[in-house]
């Protein structure tokens, strides 16, 4: 009776995705972790505070970004009222900011193409404008990633243009072209910068800007979602959501698996928390998904294929 009843229990956890009326994620728990507006852009502070950007739709704007503190709930706004604040991106060490800790938006300013700005909302909710709008010649930064060291500032316009800046300088361009219209960048730990296009193709470029040779992935349909797991359970392997799937990469031997189902393209940002899960913005529903690490293993969720080792061993075997 105590086996049954258990076998029923992890079949039951196994499933809580389809309940909850979510995406699934093989071997993992998917769950609803905050409300949040026309969620976009994603950042994690060290300490485990999530910061959203807000998409653009009628109207554009004014609006503030949001906070979802530690554990999840009902988002807060955060810092004043801007335009179409799409890109956030949390400078830890001040590098372009004035005050370490500030939350840097970047946007298109008053609806108008070619009217970017970036601001910093400090600790305080205070804030100063890095760069008013029309100071660049970008049209709608799309996501705001800094280098390995922090101290450079990768910008992806959707137009296909890479932009750095450090020191909070005037961006200068890196890739004068990515290809095509692009919506998602990420960086890894040695400076190479990935791009998700319109298009469904994925490639990366050298630290200095040069194309590396071979696309990483074609035919994913449009993409808005790129990052690297931060180790454990994740790897450092490469995700992404296409074709209505949570995809996975291990760039080093070209292998890629399915990992999750029932994601369209609306799902605007994946991000890794310091807790080791993995967050995924849905701009539709106004919410952030949360993908839980598998718990301890048990002799049970191995034999159903759940848990720490169920996960292991499919990874195992997809890569």
């Amino acid at each position: 009776m105590k086996r049954t009843m258990a076998m029923c229990l992890a079949l039951l956890l196994g499933i809580q995705s389809y309940a909850m009326g979510v995406p699934a994620v093989d071997g993992y728990t998917v769950r609803i972790y905050a409300s949040a507006p026309k969620a976009y852009k994603m950042a994690f502070d060290p300490s485990g505070v999530l910061y959203t950007g807000r998409g653009g739709d009628d109207p554009w704007g004014p609006h503030p970004i949001h906070r979802i503190g530690v554990g999840g709930g009902a988002a807060e706004p955060y810092g004043p009222s801007l335009w179409d604040p799409d890109a956030v991106a949390v400078d830890v060490h001040g590098a372009i900011a004035d005050t370490a800790g500030s939350v840097l938006v970047g946007g298109q300013h008053n609806k108008i193409w070619y009217n970017d700005y970036l601001y910093a909302i400090r600790p305080d909710q205070s804030g100063t404008m890095i760069w008013p709008p029309g100071t660049t010649v970008m049209s709608n930064p799309q996501e705001l990633e800094f280098d390995a060291t922090g101290q450079t500032l990768v910008i992806l316009d959707p137009t296909g243009q890479i932009r750095t800046s450090t020191g909070g300088a005037t961006p200068t361009t890196l890739v004068s072209s990515v290809g095509g219209e692009a919506y998602a960048m990420t960086v890894d730990s040695s400076g190479r910068i990935f791009v998700a296009r319109a298009d469904g193709v994925i490639r990366a470029y050298g630290p200095d800007g040069s194309w590396l040779d071979q696309d990483i992935a074609t035919g994913l349909g449009l993409l808005h979602c790129l990052a690297f797991g931060k180790g454990g359970y994740w790897g450092n392997d490469l995700y992404t959501i296409g074709n209505e799937s949570l995809l996975r990469f291990n760039v080093g031997n070209g292998t890629s698996s399915v990992i999750g189902t029932g994601f369209d393209s609306l799902y605007r940002d994946i991000a890794f928390g310091p807790d080791g899960n993995m967050y995924i913005s849905d701009y539709t529903a106004g919410q952030i998904l949360q993908v839980v690490v598998p718990e301890p293993l048990t002799m049970l969720g191995a034999l159903l294929g759940v848990g720490s080792l169920g996960a292991y061993l499919r990874k195992r075997h997809s890569t």
